[in-house]
């Protein structure tokens, strides 16, 4: 698959056991790969609404990518 050429942040999540999130960590860390300038984090507790959950951490993680790439 080809590199792509654009500025991307993935913020994922795990829970415990298996199922589909470890899944979406799989695709994420793909990404990652495929996209330079991308940024994969894991907040270790946090679930899919991270957003809403941790929010002071969500925004702080924008916030800081949001600078490296301007």
């Amino acid at each position: 698959m080809r590199k792509l050429n654009v500025n991307g942040l993935s913020i994922s999540y795990m829970e415990k056991g298996q199922g589909s999130p470890l899944i979406l960590l799989h695709g994420a860390r793909d990404l990652n790969e495929r996209i330079p300038s991308s940024k994969v984090l894991i907040i270790p507790g946090a679930g899919h609404l991270v957003h809403r959950e941790v929010p002071e951490r969500f925004d702080d993680e924008v916030r800081e990518f949001l600078r490296s790439v301007s």
